[in-house]
């Protein structure tokens, strides 16, 4: 799994490198492309003449990174607690609205937040979605990507690199609104990370909900 920015964004900057990718028990960031990618949207916003609006490269680092550590959270979670919990959750969506909704916001997904095999052409969202990496059906893979960009949205700490990962075009055009609403019932069905911190999804918002305003604040509870 890797850190996903929207095709619009990537596009514009002519972004092609990864950022941060999470594989089995390694976190790998690559701090020379948090630079660039710092660099280059502080060059779109014209920070130069609004420098309140700078972004700094340890801060996006900082971003990324809490996003890859809540993927090993899950990748725990999957692990040792629970393995079925994105199959079942890609079943109980289609339950809740109907199934080919939930593989309309799941293309949707992936092609409004490409993974670099995506961005680059080497296959189709369509196609990806019908394979599997690392043994995960890559239609699990997207639901928790799903997941993450939903925390990433509504995390106050993330609110200054919101371009990266603006949501509005799922809300507009797929059942986005609906499935994220209804995250905490679906998890709650879920046998719970541990019985003193609750489930999965009460995990990973702990962070932002214990230091809402600060990257390292979030970091540091982590």
């Amino acid at each position: 799994m890797e850190f996903h920015i929207h095709r619009a964004l990537r596009e514009r900057l002519k972004l092609d490198d990864l950022i941060f990718s999470y594989t089995g028990n390694v976190i790998f960031a690559n701090v020379a492309a948090s630079r660039k990618l710092a660099k280059e949207l502080n060059e779109e916003r014209g920070t130069e003449t609004d420098p309140e609006r700078t972004i700094h490269g340890g801060a996006l680092f900082a971003m990324g990174l809490i996003d890859e550590l809540n993927h090993a959270l899950a990748a725990l979670y999957r692990r040792q607690v629970d393995p079925r919990v994105l199959a079942e959750a890609v079943r109980w969506f289609g339950a809740q609205a109907k199934p080919e909704e939930v593989d309309r916001l799941l293309l949707q997904f992936a092609q409004e937040f490409p993974n670099t095999a995506i961005f680059r052409g080497e296959v189709t969202a369509a196609d990806w979605l019908k394979g599997s990496t690392n043994g995960m059906p890559n239609r699990e893979a997207a639901l928790e990507e799903l997941l993450m960009l939903w925390l990433a949205n509504i995390n106050p700490a993330f609110k200054p690199f919101r371009e990266l990962f603006e949501d509005a075009g799922l809300r507009e055009k797929t059942i986005y609104r609906s499935v994220t609403e209804t995250f905490p019932s679906y998890f709650s069905t879920r046998p719970p990370l541990a019985p003193e911190v609750g489930s999965l999804l009460d995990v990973l918002r702990a962070p932002m909900l214990a230091s809402p305003d600060s990257l390292t604040g979030q970091l540091e509870f982590i």
